[in-house]
Order: structure tokens, then C-alpha cells, then sequence
């Protein structure tokens, strides 16, 4: 199964992303699931909005007033791995071999996570389904 068409624009600044998200596109991080949803098309966006180029979503901070800032593009592999969240917030940094494989914590974003269009196994079988429906 191949990606249905679409269009992909890389922005570098934050605003611009978002601008052209509220038109009519889907933001692309990591894309260990939207990429597989759009080839099984459950995810059909006209769209695609890279965030990689955007640096103010990236990485892991620690301040003064002991508060942690984990950027959206920080994958799972730099949040388990990352001393600060190791020291600070073990649980963290424990829960991302819970995630996924390997491989795909190298490539998931935490943002990607948090805002995973999450669907049960049968849901996901709906393209499958339709391509048998037509066959009968």
C-alpha cells in the first residue's frame, strides 16, 4: 500500500506552522503512526506540515525553579536517555521502554505521543474491511 497524495511543506518558524495547519494539514513529526494511517488511508490529510526544522520544539531543559521542558520533537530514545529526566523524573525515563520497540522510540516524538489519534485494532482494519465489502 503506497501514501495517497499530498502536499509537504517544512516551515522553520513556529507560526507558520501553525497557520498553515489551521487550513487544512496535519502536523508531521517523528510520523511512526500517521505515516502508517495514511497508508492503511485512515488518515487522508490534503497536508503534511514538518515540524523538524522548527528548533523551539526540540530538546530537554532544566531551570533554576526546578521545572522541566520537554520539547515536542524530543524523541522517546532522548527522554529515556537524558540524565536530567533520569535524575529528576525517573519514571519518565523507565516508562519509554513500555512505549514501543526500540527502533520506534528512536523515531517517536513525545509530542507525536501525546497527541496519538489513538484507535482500536478493529477501527484499524477499516480500509481492509471496505477492500473485502467490495469484493463480495
Amino acid at each position: 500500500m503506497g501514501l495517497p497524495k499530498f502536499q509537504y511543506v517544512a516551515p522553520r518558524k513556529l507560526a507558520k506552522a501553525i497557520s498553515l495547519q489551521k487550513e487544512s494539514g496535519k502536523f508531521l513529526a517523528g510520523g511512526t503512526d500517521l505515516l502508517v494511517a495514511m497508508k492503511q488511508k485512515i488518515s487522508r490529510p490534503e497536508l503534511l506540515i514538518d515540524l523538524n526544522k522548527i528548533s523551539e520544539l526540540k530538546g530537554i531543559e532544566w531551570d533554576k525553579k526546578k521545572r522541566l521542558r520537554v520539547g515536542a520533537l524530543t524523541t522517546l530514545t532522548q527522554l529515556k536517555e537524558n540524565p536530567i529526566v533520569q535524575k529528576h523524573f525517573p519514571v519518565l525515563s523507565q516508562a519509554v521502554p513500555l512505549v514501543s520497540t526500540p527502533l520506534l522510540q528512536n523515531r517517536g516524538t513525545v509530542g507525536g505521543n501525546l497527541c496519538l489519534d489513538t484507535r482500536c485494532y478493529y477501527y484499524n482494519q477499516s480500509f481492509f474491511l471496505e477492500e473485502m465489502g467490495a469484493m463480495l
